[in-house]
């Protein structure tokens, strides 16, 4: 998409097919409750989205990202309303990619829907989201890459702390692999915060890599049914079935970023994009909160 009304749709179309998936196994009241949460929520972040483009467009006089970045390097000075508009659109793409504040609705969702569609949610809808995200901060607000490094850096630290803390006192598998996912989403903001073409790439080279980890994950807890839900199922899985044990094993330590797997390349392509840009105190951030998810994963 090249315009915000396009992308708006897009996002739209694929979260309403979100809500029917988690909630399709109507018989189940968590599955119910859980759809119902995603929906309200997601209305509520619909209508910031929309906000901020009805904002953008009344100071800009478009909704296509090229009239937008010209109308931006014609201004003089930061217009509050732009920065309003801005804080919008970020809040809508940030509730896509399960960003802290925006993460609410991910460990309920992801605990009622069944396994492949908690997979889905947090692999496709996530990378997409992070797509949308930096072609918005890339191409239509590229000009105000300052302003846009501090509301990232923010979104990005909150996510990371957040998201590896309170997986630590998890025990259901799905609601741990959501927190998880809401600090890989952390992880891949990390990219963003540059504003260079390498940061974006470096963001979705995270964003490849995090999806084969995340659905090899969840593919196990998928293959062990019921008992792959709870972290109780996992005690005796190496006896008992050693192959999948062992396909356990390599994912989380890819969740890990330990070397030499695919989670480590993508952390380390990340971290060396927020290094470069001089944010040394995220980085840091981001390796100490690598060992407290080390501690979740092993």
């Amino acid at each position: 998409a090249v315009d915000l009304l396009t992308l708006y749709l897009a996002l739209e179309l694929t979260t309403l097919c979100s809500y029917i998936l988690v909630g399709i196994t109507v018989d189940r009241p968590r599955s119910n409750e859980a759809a119902i949460k995603y929906f309200l929520l997601a209305a509520f972040a619909s209508a910031l989205f929309l906000y901020g483009i009805s904002l953008a467009y009344g100071v800009t006089g478009g909704t296509d990202f090229e009239t937008i970045a010209s109308a931006l390097e014609r201004s003089e000075g930061s217009n509050p309303l732009l920065l309003a508009a801005m804080g919008l659109l970020g809040a809508g793409l940030a509730f896509k990619i399960a960003a802290f504040p925006f993460h609410a609705w991910a460990p309920d969702a992801y605990q009622g829907a069944s396994a492949p569609v908690a997979a889905f949610l947090a692999t496709a809808s996530k990378a997409a989201g992070l797509a949308a995200l930096g072609r918005v901060c890339l191409v239509a607000f590229a000009s105000e890459a300052r302003t846009l490094s501090v509301v990232l850096g923010g979104l990005a630290a909150l996510s990371i702390i957040v998201g590896s803390i309170i997986a630590l006192s998890q025990t259901d598998m799905k609601r741990l692999l959501a927190y998880s996912s809401i600090a890989h989403a952390g992880y891949a903001l990390l990219g963003l915060i540059s504003g260079t073409p390498e940061g974006a790439s470096a963001t979705m080279t995270y964003a490849f890599l995090y999806v084969f980890m995340t659905l090899g994950a969840f593919g196990v807890v998928i293959a062990l049914g019921e008992r792959g839900e709870n972290l109780d199922g996992y005690q005796g899985l190496a006896a008992q079935r050693p192959g999948t044990a062992a396909l356990m094993l390599l994912f989380l330590l890819s969740l890990t970023g330990i070397p030499p797997t695919a989670g480590f390349v993508a952390k380390f392509v990340v971290i060396l994009s927020v290094v470069r840009a001089g944010h040394l105190a995220l980085a840091v951030l981001a390796v100490v909160c690598s060992v407290v998810s080390a501690f979740v994963y092993l």
